[in-house]
């Protein structure tokens, strides 16, 4: 059976993973530095919105993992949606529809076994 969609799940949680790290680099260290009055409010709104996209991703990976297939395809997809401008959020998406549709391909390969088998 192919992929439910965990291995372009869990890479864009890396990808989130990786973004969120360098953020709070930024929000922590570089604030301090006295350029937070320059824009810095849009660097913590955006690190508040990566933090709970990196969230929903670990949510919807978890749930994928424990079977809940077509659930963590939504958070997948839900946790994906602000990266869409960056084009990576494609790739959560990706992995979201193909945990979604997970168990309907189940469903159609035994079907189709079954079909084979008399």
């Amino acid at each position: 059976m192919p992929s439910n969609g965990l291995t372009w799940a869990l890479s864009m949680m890396g990808l989130d993973l990786v973004e969120f790290l360098a953020l709070v680099e930024i929000v922590f260290s570089d604030f301090r530095s006295g350029w937070a009055s320059a824009g810095g409010g849009i660097v913590v709104l955006y690190f508040y919105i990566a933090t709970a996209s990196l969230l929903l991703q670990l949510v919807g990976v978890l749930l994928v993992t424990v079977g809940w297939y077509r659930l963590g395809g939504i958070v997948q997809i839900a946790a994906s949606t602000p990266h869409i401008p960056k084009g990576e959020g494609l790739i959560g998406i990706i992995g979201g529809y193909q945990a979604y549709q997970y168990p309907v391909r189940v469903v159609a390969a035994q079907a189709a076994a079954e079909g084979k088998a008399e």
